[in-house]
């Protein structure tokens, strides 16, 4: 299942400073007669509790409703993060790990501007500035250590999992909110054991113009990128 422990601490492999992102550009208006997505530049709110507290056993979350009406039906959330043909496109991007140099031992991704598709690219601008309406997908092990902490600031839905549990929740659309996890802090809960390697899933929406916030921090000493065919 998606939360299984993998192997040993990183098994030899090649620590990676690149994430493989899977990008979806969703169609966020009319297009070839088609209606825009109904998720997509819709209602404007903080929603926690839109996915459940566990992953699916497909490695997608499960959906949960929400509190604040921010989506519609859980058909029409379950696109999000799904090849549909005529809803999205699928685009393989990689998001660079840079050192932090003030800070050792922290690797970082911080755009204020994130927009990973071009203007033609999917769906295209549909007469923004940029490719609005999109949604993010990471999938990486890692070794735990203690000490580790992962930090993620984005709009607007954020959903964090780790061994197949819900650790942060940023769900709606929102500016830009904080979530940070503290590995240690989960250990027990999550039955992490050090010098065991475990699966990091990460999903967001950018689901409303005009802003979009995507900045990533790790003291995660390596990462090994599962590639999501």
């Amino acid at each position: 299942g998606a939360g299984a422990r993998i192997g040993g601490g990183g098994g030899g492999t090649a620590c990676e400073r690149e994430v493989a992102a899977v990008i979806g550009d969703v169609r966020s208006g009319e297009k070839d007669g088609q209606p825009k997505h109904p998720d997509f530049e819709y209602r404007v709110n903080i929603d926690p509790g839109i996915v459940a507290p566990l992953l699916g056993g497909d490695g997608k979350p499960v959906y949960a409703g929400g509190t604040k009406g921010t989506t519609t039906t859980k058909e029409n959330f379950d696109q999000w993060y799904r090849d549909v043909v005529g809803v999205n496109i699928h685009f393989d991007k990689t998001i660079p790990l840079s050192p932090d140099p003030t800070r050792p031992g922290y690797f970082i991704y911080d755009d204020d501007a994130f927009f990973p598709l071009g203007n033609d690219e999917g769906w295209g601008n549909q007469y923004l500035a940029h490719n609005y309406d999109f949604t993010t997908e990471i999938h990486v092990t890692f070794p735990y250590n203690g000490g580790e902490v992962f930090t993620f600031r984005g709009d607007d839905d954020v959903f964090i999992f780790v061994a197949g549990q819900l650790v942060s929740d940023l769900g709606g659309v929102h500016n830009a909110l904080t979530g940070t996890v503290v590995m240690d802090d989960w250990a027990s809960r999550l039955g992490l054991v050090a010098g065991q390697s475990y699966r990091m899933d990460i999903f967001q929406a950018e689901r409303h113009c005009c802003d979009s916030h995507f900045h990533l921090e790790t003291t995660l000493s390596c990462i090994t990128n599962i590639i999501i065919q």
